[in-house]
């Protein structure tokens, strides 16, 4: 029996792509368009892994990693964060009025050699991501509901997605069947 892999995404684009490069190497694949959807489909089903997009409607990446890891049985489910540092970059040309400076962000976030300040900056931003979720988890607090410590994804991975990476990102996770 194959491994099985879960992939959250809302861009189907991401969804077929992943499918393809996890199927074309003995994974099966399960597949949830929002984190809403995601955590009942991991709950049915039970995944080796879980792949989530952080940015995603209805419920957030962070949002259902938060509750996945709260979650009995799902709690030692290791899960790759899906970011787009694209989009970062994107965001930060609207905020910052420098080309100079856009140049040194946009290289450090493209320098192979710059893994550790890549884990960085995305860590940051899931930081601040996780201050956007606050108010739910004080809600929680105040309704009486458990409410743990924030949980970090096991893996992050940048979109676009490198099909090489990936894979070997998955077998050393979940390994292969």
């Amino acid at each position: 029996m194959s491994k099985r892999v879960l992939i959250v995404d809302d861009e189907e684009s991401s969804r077929k792509y992943l499918s393809f490069v996890l199927t074309e190497n003995g994974y099966e694949v399960l597949f949830a368009e929002n984190g809403l959807e995601g955590i009942d489909k991991a709950v049915k089903e039970k995944p080796d892994l879980i792949v989530l997009d952080v940015m995603m409607p209805k419920k957030s990446g962070i949002g259902a990693l938060q509750e996945l890891k709260r979650t009995d049985g799902l709690e030692d489910t290791p899960v790759i964060m899906l970011s787009e540092i694209q989009a970062f970059i994107k965001k930060a040309r609207e905020e910052i009025d420098s080309d100079e400076t856009m140049d040194k962000i946009t290289g450090l976030l493209q320098n192979v050699d710059s893994r550790a300040e890549k884990f960085l900056l995305r860590f940051r931003q899931y930081r601040k991501a996780l201050l956007n979720e606050r108010e739910g988890l004080i809600d929680k607090f105040r309704r009486g509901e458990k409410v743990g410590v924030p949980v970090l994804p096991d893996l992050f991975m940048d979109k676009p997605i490198d099909a090489e990476d990936f894979i070997q990102a998955v077998k050393e996770l979940i390994g292969t069947d």
